[in-house]
């Protein structure tokens, strides 16, 4: 038996949709006695939602991330857009929709009947893209196979409307899926497939919705994280390491309900014929109750609590400190190795191994470029592969700078050339390694430094799961001296050394990490140079399965053992050497999820700008004062999640429930950095919302197409912050300056979002108000926005200015904060995080350290 990870990929998944009932309507309904026992049997998603009314919609979002503008159920539609059908398609995959009593294949009508039934197109999504509406891929259910081995990759199943529940009884369609959904449920479990049973909407209420995961692997209990289409659409696409597309691309996929995988077994394939409902086990699922009791830290991933064992089996289960190889071939290996250096600058280096790679393995490049301004542009390669950085290291004032690229599940390449932007001194390290994942390879912990000294030293990295491949790096810059490697366990390669001007050196090593033990790369020299130094840790491939010495017993759908132990999700520890600290003492969150917050909120500005700002109108430093962690970059490929991580935690020490982060418009660096900022809460009760500080030069379509745009790309999101169910959008000053502006934005917002404006003259009078307001004050130590927020600043010390506008004070700072709180204003503000530039930051500082590490303003926020 093998462990099924976030990477798995099942040989076949089928989902199933059914019509307009809520979740209460179903669990523990006398009339629907199959889907009670196999929530009870399998994995419950207990709070998980559709996206909106009515029906058509939801079948787009659960298809492609979004309803492609469709907010009825109009037809016909036609889409060439992005799909998870488009999706499988390009990627050599397989993909059908099966309709019940729809007139023929490749039907492309709005109504049609057959088999005694109705087929309504409007809940046929592959019906309305071109790539998957012809015969091959938009089949009647009649086409339903009856050996399951020849089921598509993945395969949607559409009931007639009748047994769907939209036009007949629950106990109707309940009887249809006991007959015809079972079979498969258990067939699937003993051949690495999954079925994902849903249901389109609730009819018109909270939304809430019935969805049960079963198959191989799935660990039976009931998991509370807030999902909803969107989430289900990612997890889909990740079997197959396929990106997220719309609403689905800044989600994590669903993890926590996979467990054990059961092999094969040898007995042939059932058909698809009417069998026994299974009889509902003995304890039976609570009566929800339309809003339920909040879950204090509902996460995306949650970690079962203990782990069970679905059913009984032969083989003990895996025991929970990894052992140093539990790998088939024992796991990541090298193959080969090439390094390349040269004599003069120039703008292109290449290195040709001494055999064609194997297709599906690592490549990893690693380099040592004179100059920081001298990145590299690109690394290409005689196959086509697509690399990415996955880290770059370097410090101003230094000419230093030293990357990692890599190509996962690369196609068989014998030359790599990388490219720079201007000439410059190059010297490069390439490697082939197998066993390594094929998707999504890089562990989420990377760690580098850059500096001048006799030792260059990566720092430390604490791997967050045992049997990695690490790979550390060390390039020197303006010296030709020998750089001895002396970290422990690493298999060192000969140093690449290029001599011009302007010399360069680069030594690399690895090595297979058999635990999750703290690992640094260094190597020292004898003369002190500029350095750059990483360590990348790439993931184990997923083993195949081990056979089993005999065939393993078939699990039995209707087991009245003592019921499984619900897996009751766990806080993940954020991630991050501060300790984790206790969440704000605001009101609970709201039933819908952990970022569906109730005032009164603590929230600070957040500005995701550097490393790009710490250079203003030529100054470096463009700050007065020292960050704790140094002038970081928030960068993703420069260890940027690690710093937002620590932001996070730093935040949560001084109880700020969400951070309100700096946009600047779609495509704007700032926006690039919205997605990571959402990666590093997941699985925190941290919550993200955004500062909209774009002038509206485009009036109302300008709003609307940036509210359409970060609904489909944020809003969505787990920790995206919501208030009164809406999502929570913050407007600068620039956008919104008068009582036009005002009615602009609601009328353009149209109820969507809930909208704080920043005030402005006479905004009490406005006769369109929005949600809320606040005050963005930096050079004021606080203000009472009464009935709307508070809002308090440590200080106002801009770097281009002689002296503070707002002096730091931390006895009226901790005056303010205490005001703040007895104000019970609904939005407590604080200005700001991390504003560097005009010195009203929060974060941790040289010039106010403390004890906690955290620094004496988080530490008053604490309390």
């Amino acid at each position: 038996m093998s462990r099924v990870n976030a990477a798995t990929s099942f040989d076949h998944v089928v989902i199933g949709i059914m019509e307009n009932h809520g979740y209460s309507e179903i669990i523990a309904s006398s009339s629907a006695p199959y889907e009670n026992a196999l929530a009870q049997q399998n994995a419950l998603m207990t709070q998980s939602y559709a996206i909106g009314h009515p029906s058509e919609p939801n079948y787009h979002e659960l298809w492609s991330g979004s309803n492609q503008g469709v907010t009825d159920d109009s037809c016909p539609h036609t889409f060439t857009t992005p799909s998870l059908g488009q999706q499988l398609i390009s990627a050599g995959r397989s993909v059908v929709t099966y309709s019940e009593s729809m007139p023929s294949d490749g039907f492309l009508g709005c109504t049609g009947s057959a088999n005694g039934g109705n087929y309504a197109r409007k809940h046929n999504p592959g019906a309305d893209w071109v790539v998957s509406q012809d015969a091959a891929h938009n089949k009647t259910y009649n086409a339903w196979p009856s050996d399951f081995t020849t089921l598509p990759t993945v395969a949607l199943v559409v009931p007639n409307l009748c047994n769907d529940m939209h036009d007949c009884s629950i106990g109707t369609g309940d009887a249809w899926l006991a007959a015809h959904w079972q079979p498969y449920v258990a067939w699937a479990k003993t051949h690495n497939s999954l079925a994902i049973l849903t249901f389109d909407e609730d009819g018109g209420g909270s939304n809430q919705i019935y969805t049960v995961f079963a198959g191989a692997g799935v660990t039976p209990g009931q998991y509370s994280e807030h999902i909803t289409h969107y989430n289900v659409l990612r997890t889909v696409e990740s079997f197959y390491g396929l990106p997220g597309i719309a609403g689905a691309a800044t989600l994590s996929p669903i993890t926590d309900v996979f467990g054990v995988v059961t092999p094969p077994s040898p007995s042939p394939s059932p058909t698809p014929t009417p069998t026994p409902t299974p009889t509902p086990t003995p304890t039976p699922i609570p009566t929800p109750t339309p809003t339920p009791t909040p879950t204090p830290t509902p996460t995306p991933t949650p970690t079962p609590t203990p782990t069970p064992t679905p059913t009984p089996t032969p083989t003990p289960p895996p025991t929970p400190t990894p052992t140093p190889d539990p790998y088939p071939g024992g796991g990541p290996a090298l193959v080969q190795a090439v390094g390349a250096n040269e004599a003069v600058n120039s703008t292109t280096l290449s290195a040709s191994f001494a055999a064609p790679t194997t297709a599906g393995d690592l490549l990893a490049l690693e380099a040592s470029v004179y100059g920081k301004s001298n990145q590299i542009n690109q690394v290409t390669d005689s196959a086509g592969n697509t690399w990415v950085r996955g880290q770059g290291f370097f410090q101003h004032g230094h000419y230093s700078d030293g990357e990692l690229w890599y190509a996962a599940n690369a196609k068989s390449a014998t030359t790599v050339t990388l490219t720079l932007r201007v000439a410059a001194t190059v010297a490069v390290q390439i490697e082939e390694f197998s066993g390594v994942a094929t998707s999504n390879p890089v562990v989420d912990v990377l760690a580098g430094a850059s500096d001048k000294s006799t030792l260059a030293d990566s720092g430390m990295v604490t791997p967050t799961v045992a049997n990695n491949l690490a790979i550390g790096w060390a390039a020197g810059h303006g010296s030709t001296q020998t750089m001895t490697p002396n970290a422990a366990g690493y298999t060192n390669f000969a140093q690449q050394t290029s001599t011009s001007s302007t010399p360069v050196t680069l030594v690399t090593g690895y090595q297979l990490l058999s635990s999750t033990s703290a690992q640094h790369f260094s190597a020292s020299f004898g003369k002190g140079m500029y350095w750059a130094g990483g360590v990348t840790l790439f993931r184990a491939a997923r083993p195949k399965p081990l056979p089993s010495p005999s065939p393993t017993p078939t699990p039995t759908p209707t087991s009245t053992s003592t019921p499984t132990p619900t897996p009751t999700p766990t806080p993940t520890p954020t991630p991050t050497p501060t300790p984790s600290p206790s969440p704000s003492p605001s009101p609970s969150p709201s039933p819908s999820g952990t970022c569906y917050l109730v005032p009164p909120i603590r929230a600070a500005f957040y500005y995701p700008w550097y490393p790009e700002n710490w250079t203003e109108n030529g100054i470096y430093p463009a700050t007065h004062y020292n960050p704790g962690p140094g002038f970081y970059s928030l960068d993703s490929s420069s260890g940027g999640l690690a710093i937002e991580r620590s932001h996070i935690a730093a935040m949560q020490y001084g109880r700020i429930q969400a951070g309100i982060a700096s946009w600047w418009g779609q495509g704007s660096r700032t926006d690039i950095r919205i997605a990571d900022l959402l990666a590093a809460a997941n699985g925190t009760q941290f919550c993200w919302t955004l500062y909209y500080e774009p002038a509206i030069t485009g009036g109302s379509a300008q709003i609307a197409s940036d509210l359409a745009y970060i609904q489909s790309h944020y809003a969505t999101n787990p920790n995206f912050l919501h208030v009164n169910g809406k999502p929570v959008l913050f407007v600068y000053s620039r956008a919104v300056a008068s009582c036009t502006d005002t009615a602009t934005w609601n009328a353009a917002n149209n109820g969507r979002f809930y909208l704080n404006l920043q005030v402005f003259g006479g905004y009490t009078g406005c006769a369109s108000q929005p949600d809320n307001w606040h005050q963005y004050g930096p050079a004021v130590a606080a203000d009472h926005q009464s009935g709307h927020s508070y809002s308090i600043s440590p200080g106002f010390y801009k770097y281009s200015e002689a002296s503070p506008r707002l002096a730091r004070d931390i006895a009226r700072w901790q005056q303010n904060v205490a005001a703040m709180v007895a104000s019970n204003e609904p939005w407590q503000l604080i200005t700001t995080f991390n504003e560097w530039l005009e010195g009203t930051s929060v974060e941790n500082a040289v010039e106010w350290q403390s004890a906690s590490g955290q620094g004496t303003y988080l530490d008053a926020l604490r309390g």
